[in-house]
This record gives C-alpha cells, structure tokens and sequence, in this order.
C-alpha cells in the first residue's frame, strides 16, 4: 500500500512529475494542483487521508505554487503528516514556516530525489523486512538545525560503500545536532547483516557521543545491486 504524495504545484511541479517514472515508485503517489484549482480545505483533507508523508514539488518563482504548498503544509501540520517541500531552480532559500522541512535542488538532480524519498516512504512500511518508525524520520527532518542526506545507487558491495555514500552526501543548513542517523538499504545486500553491521559503525562515527544510528532494509532479490539512503539529523 503506498503511504506517501508527491504533489507538483503548477507549472514547474507538474512539468517535473510528469517526467517521472511512476511505474517506478513503490510507496508513492503522484498527484498534480495546476494554478487555477481552489486548494479549499475539503480538497486537501482528501489529499492528506491515508497519507503519511507528502511531498510538494514545486518552484518558489510561482507565487500561486508558494501559497498552495503553505495552504496544505498548514493542514499536514494539523493531521500530524510530515510535509516536506521540494523547492526546484530557486536561486531562494526561504523557509516555509507551514511546512516541516523545505529542500532546494536542481532540476537535474530530481530523479535521484524522488527515489531517494520512494525508499524513505517504503521504510516506514509494515511490509518491508525491517522497517523504521516514521517519529524516527520526524526526528531528522523536523528540527530548527540542518540536515544531511545521501543517496547511492549502483552499489555492488555495501562494505565498500562508504566513500561513495559521503561523496553523495548533501547538506540543508549548515549546523546539526549529530543525534541520529538513518541508513535505508535496497538490494541483494539487504539481508547481509555483517556488512550491514559495517556500514552502521561507519555512519555512525558522524554522529555525536549521545548520537545513534538506526536503519532499515527492503529486500529486492530481483536486482543485482544495492541502492542506499543516508539520513543525518
């Protein structure tokens, strides 16, 4: 059962979702609000039911796409749905304050986000083989300090993959509290806990003294390589 919306707002969201390969995702659904829809609060309880992340892609030089992502941020907000803005080729940097975390990327970097956020969706799932609590995901993105996150895909062996990992890593905000960090591992490897066990004590050597770190695993025996998320409070 997929848990989670990505949303495009208006011009620049719906270009970009509708370049997304949705036979792809795994715990998302995709949904598109063009600038003449009346986001009225029966609509987004309609989009919030049964949700417990939503995403909102959209591009803070659209006036109208600025006032839908606050409109629903303030209702996610209510019904406890962690909300997280997608903010794409802003040369801005504005908090949201209705909305739990807002990212800025590049057009060019959407592919890698969109399946780095299907694997965090997919984690919190009863239906995976270990899973994580989503107050662990709300620990991570909703905090008045920075986070990191990584993405890797293509990895033969996840023992040997903690460079790659850290290359990939990037930054929102520039100070941390240190406190947690969530591994999220996708492949032929998944089930291998000693070479889990590696890359946790890895990981974990960016956290602080009180610092922990947890993660979660979906196996996919169908594919040969192993895909990684890295979150870091």
């Amino acid at each position: 059962m997929k848990n989670s919306k990505l949303i495009g707002i208006c011009e620049k969201g719906i270009s970009l979702v509708e370049s997304i390969d949705v036979e792809k995702l795994n715990a998302i659904n995709i949904e598109k609000i063009n600038e003449k829809m009346d986001v009225d609060k029966d609509y987004v309880r309609t989009l919030l039911d049964d949700t417990e992340i939503i995403y909102l892609l959209y591009s803070s030089e659209e006036k109208r796409a600025v006032e839908t992502v606050k409109a629903i941020g303030f209702m996610a907000s209510e019904r406890k749905v962690l909300c997280i803005g997608i903010d794409v080729d802003s040369a801005k940097e504005d908090k949201i304050e209705e909305i739990d975390r807002n990212i800025n990327i590049e057009s060019k970097d959407i592919k890698n986000m969109i399946a780095m956020f299907d694997m965090i969706s997919e984690s919190i799932s009863d239906e995976v083989m270990i899973n994580i609590d989503i107050t662990d995901l709300r620990d991570i993105f909703i905090t008045e300090k920075g986070m990191k996150y990584s993405y890797t895909d293509g990895i033969s062996d996840i023992s040997e993959s903690i460079s790659a990992i850290k290359d990939n890593m990037k930054n929102v905000g520039d100070e941390f509290l240190g406190r947690k960090c969530i591994a999220i591992i996708e492949g032929e490897d998944s089930m291998d806990l000693s070479k889990i066990s590696q890359l946790m004590e890895e990981l974990e050597k960016d956290c602080s003294d009180r610092g922990s770190a947890i993660f979660a695993t979906i196996e996919k025996n169908d594919v040969e390589e192993t895909r990684i998320t890295v979150l870091y409070n």
